[in-house]
């Protein structure tokens, strides 16, 4: 089965400290080990995205990376710039979405080509998503549902998994 990931940045799970993405990493480690997927889908923003596609690299499961244009690692901070580049180089395919520089409606642009793509590849996604009816997820989930594609949320799980290792 193909799947599509969909989920928060650093700031709703847990911070941007190494300790937040070392949590988070397993966690996406554990989701992919769970679903098995065949591939994945996913759009390498900073946070879930980066860290399933690490984990994909990890299991050895093959991915796409769908990027809302070329540049859009280009403020990030350093390290997370490094690890973008390198996980480019480990996807099975990179899809640029959109040319030219940034603009928000590009992510939302990536979002529905992940979406699209999944749907013809009669995939499911899942959402790492606290149910907040804004931002870029819950945009995401939105236009899956719309086009009637099964969403797995795991934000319970990730709330039990996240707590757990901060006792």
């Amino acid at each position: 089965m193909i799947y599509g990931v969909t989920g928060h940045r650093p700031d709703k799970l847990g911070g941007y400290h190494a300790e937040a993405w070392t949590r988070l990493c397993g966690f996406a480690a554990l989701t992919v080990k769970r679903f098995e997927p065949d591939a994945v889908v996913l759009g390498m923003a900073v946070g879930w995205d980066m860290a399933v596609a690490s984990a994909c690299v990890a299991l050895r499961v093959p991915f796409v990376a769908a990027i809302p244009f070329h540049g859009q690692q280009r403020l990030w901070p350093d390290d997370k710039q490094r690890l973008y580049r390198l996980l480019l180089t480990q996807a099975e395919r990179v899809h640029v979405v959109s040319n030219g520089p940034y603009a928000v409606w590009k992510m939302l642009r990536r979002n529905e080509w992940m979406v699209n793509e999944v749907r013809r590849n009669a995939g499911e996604f899942i959402a790492l998503w606290n149910g907040e009816a804004e931002g870029g997820t819950y945009r995401c989930v939105e236009y899956a549902r719309r086009r009637e594609v099964k969403i797995t949320n795991v934000w319970e799980e990730w709330k039990v998994h996240s707590e757990g290792a901060e006792s």
